[in-house]
């Protein structure tokens, strides 16, 4: 019985395909964290560290693949992924691919999958390289797809980084990958995503993450207003200063209040 339990809790085996910043990340947590890694980059030059610290490494994508039932893809592009499992063998295997894509390539990419013999689950990685492997980090990683994949591999995705299933479409991890990002996005530079994109990518408020219920604009116009924050009396005059007119004090107004107010003001 004692065999059966060690088995059960050993570490599970992996294959990890592509070695760029992200991925020699990926791979150096799942070693040290003792997971028996095979790796495979396109530049063999980039896989010396890692078989120093024990991974071995493939040939080729089709000999990684076949050594680990769990197959961990982190490449460019969802061409690069075709193209590195092109003459591999995915019969019965766990694919994950942590490589960034649209929703519509990860759904492509679940049913190529799954006509060659493989079960699918597609991840959005939310973190940057350095917060790999640091729970304080806060780094996340969005899965979707295969239930049964991510139920049975949930504590070796979580090695890495946290992991957070938000459903059986292949397509919705990349979703709340690009959602997210476009949100950060609003945050400086503009309005973001909005939630009728959503709806076209087959998602709906009650399955998508908070913030696409709310939508960017609507988040923006909640914001405190901070335009009458003081700035230095050297500035030039800002040219809706007018005169004859004075300055609204919109500290502790809404966004939309404080246009309201200033269009009052033009009409007067």
């Amino acid at each position: 019985m004692s065999d059966n339990t060690v088995a059960s809790t050993s570490p599970t085996p992996l294959t990890l395909l592509g070695l760029g910043a992200m991925g020699a990340a990926l791979a150096r947590t799942w070693l040290a964290a003792g997971h028996p890694l095979t790796v495979w980059n396109r530049s063999p030059g980039r896989t010396a560290e890692l078989a120093a610290a024990g991974a071995r490494v493939a040939a080729t994508a089709a000999e990684a693949v076949a050594a680990s039932r769990l197959v961990v893809t982190c490449l460019l592009d969802d061409a690069s992924v075709r193209e590195a499992l092109a003459e591999a063998d995915l019969t019965g295997r766990d694919l994950v691919d942590l490589t960034t894509s649209t929703p519509a390539e990860s759904r492509t990419r679940a049913a190529w999958a799954n006509e060659r013999g493989a079960r699918f689950l597609d991840g959005g990685i939310m973190a940057v390289p350095p917060m790999i492997g640091v729970p304080e980090a806060g780094g996340y990683v969005f899965y979707s797809g295969s239930r049964e994949v991510f139920d049975a591999h949930r504590e070796t995705l979580a090695v890495p980084a946290a992991t957070r299933y938000v459903g059986a479409d292949p397509g919705f991890a990349a979703l709340h990958d690009v959602a997210l990002l476009s949100a950060m996005t609003a945050m400086f530079a503009g309005p973001g995503t909005r939630p009728r994109w959503w709806r076209t990518q087959g998602s709906t408020r009650r399955s998508s993450a908070p913030w696409s219920r709310t939508g960017s604009r609507r988040w923006l116009r909640r914001r405190r207003c901070t335009r009458a924050d003081p700035r230095p009396r050297t500035r030039p005059a800002r040219p809706w200063r007018r005169r004859g007119t004075r300055r609204c004090s919109v500290r502790r107004r809404s966004r939309a209040s404080a246009r309201r107010c200033w269009s009052r003001r033009r009409a007067r």
